[in-house]
């Protein structure tokens, strides 16, 4: 599979990342959940993410993205 890294210096299309957002966020919350933590709201956890997205460009930090060759995202197992 061929694939392309895009290395962002502005937020991501939010529509295009928030299911990837919300499986992985659904993935670490039940992992929380059994380990005996709390059980946020998913919806929360994602909107902070977007309120604080800049925090993880530059200069500040760094976000990768991969794309298929068809543009689309690619995610784990897909």
């Amino acid at each position: 599979m061929e694939f392309a890294i895009e290395n962002l210096t502005a937020p991501p299309d939010r529509a295009e990342l928030t299911p990837m957002l919300t499986e992985f966020f659904d993935y670490m919350v039940s992992n929380l959940v059994g380990l005996g933590g709390p059980s946020p709201d998913v919806s929360l956890v994602i909107d902070a993410f977007w309120k604080e997205a800049h925090h993880y460009l530059p200069p500040n930090g760094q976000s990768l993205l991969a794309r298929n060759g068809d543009g689309q995202l690619v995610r784990k197992g897909r």
